[in-house]
């Protein structure tokens, strides 16, 4: 049976673009992590102790939120060829970011960070969506 033409050249960047956004986040875990690490270098266990965590349980949950966006970012990137698509994938893409970002430093009820990460999600996921597919478009025109 013949594979369909469009499906195949809609899935076939998929592992591609999984590998970068992952990387991306990752990327961005590493950043976050690095900030922990000064706060911790500079203020002690103290900031930590008082949300209920630590340095590794914060970079642990930094790279979570990585490989989390990482990965929806990645399965969707198809999605973001036309800038509707774009605003959606950065939204998507944003929650869990915030949601497990809220889990980890919060200390709220998961019904209060699932709010939040909505609204976090909705006030910086498209935007940023936006700005990635404005700046892909930049580069495909000479």
């Amino acid at each position: 049976m013949p594979r369909s033409n469009w499906l195949h050249r809609v899935l076939s960047p998929i592992p591609r673009h999984l590998v970068f956004t992952v990387g991306g986040g990752l990327v961005v875990a590493a950043l976050f992590s690095l900030v922990a690490l000064v706060i911790y270098i500079r203020a002690g266990s103290v900031p930590f102790r008082d949300l209920g965590a630590s340095l590794p349980l914060a970079a642990l949950g930094y790279v979570l939120m990585g490989v989390g966006a990482g990965l929806v970012a990645g399965i969707l990137w198809p999605l973001a060829r036309w800038w509707p698509g774009a605003l959606v994938v950065g939204y998507v893409t944003a929650f869990p970011f915030w949601f497990l970002g809220g889990l980890v430093w919060g200390g709220q009820p998961i019904r209060a960070t699932l709010h939040m990460s909505l609204l976090l999600a909705l006030a910086f996921g498209p935007p940023l969506g936006f700005y990635v597919w404005w700046l892909t478009v930049k580069q495909r025109r000479p």
